[in-house]
């Protein structure tokens, strides 16, 4: 589960993983009040829950990504105030597996409306580190890859916006010291 806090007036939104493998989203609406939660996860489709990450957007939107575990997809959702729920295949990898499906998805929001998305994926046989962009109003940018390709596998990926509007990232290596 991940919560998030930003948003207009100190409003706060959160994305919860709930029962089984569903994801699920609710929205702070006052001081102590928060809306119905909603489904996020299309219903019958197994997701990896524990991978669900929230960013908040400057109207005080959700937007969440997270793996489906069922057919080697990284899905993204946006949750308004008003209560729309659009949601998309951010990443498919064709003819996926386990072992080269998208894994640690991370996500950032600028109040803007940016929202920059991260993920691990393997590539020639090694994790490595991938991103798309979207500006306000527009669609996602094709997929960049963010890591050097090197042979070291990359994980647990972290975005944040800069002031400038510039995804900025890190992640983890797993290298082995003196070689």
């Amino acid at each position: 589960a991940a919560a998030k806090e930003n948003g207009p007036a100190g409003v706060a939104s959160a994305i919860v993983a709930g029962g089984g493998s569903d994801v699920s989203g609710a929205l702070r609406t006052g001081p102590a009040t928060w809306s119905t939660p909603v489904r996020l996860s299309e219903a019958g489709k197994p997701s990896v829950s524990n991978s669900a990450r929230a960013a908040v957007g400057s109207n005080g939107s959700l937007h969440a990504v997270w793996v489906d575990s069922s057919n080697s997809k990284l899905i993204f959702a946006t949750l308004e105030p008003g209560g729309g729920l659009a949601r998309t295949t951010l990443h498919e990898v064709a003819g996926g597996s386990i072992a080269t499906d998208p894994a640690a998805p991370a996500i950032a929001a600028d109040a803007a409306g940016r929202v920059a998305v991260a993920w691990t994926q393997v590539v020639s046989g090694v994790r490595t580190v991938k991103a798309k962009l979207r500006e306000p109003g527009g669609a996602f940018s094709a997929a960049m890859d963010v890591s050097p390709t090197t042979n070291e596998p990359r994980g647990n990926p972290l975005l944040a916006i800069d002031r400038h509007g510039r995804p900025v990232a890190t992640w983890s290596t797993s290298a082995s010291i003196g070689t």
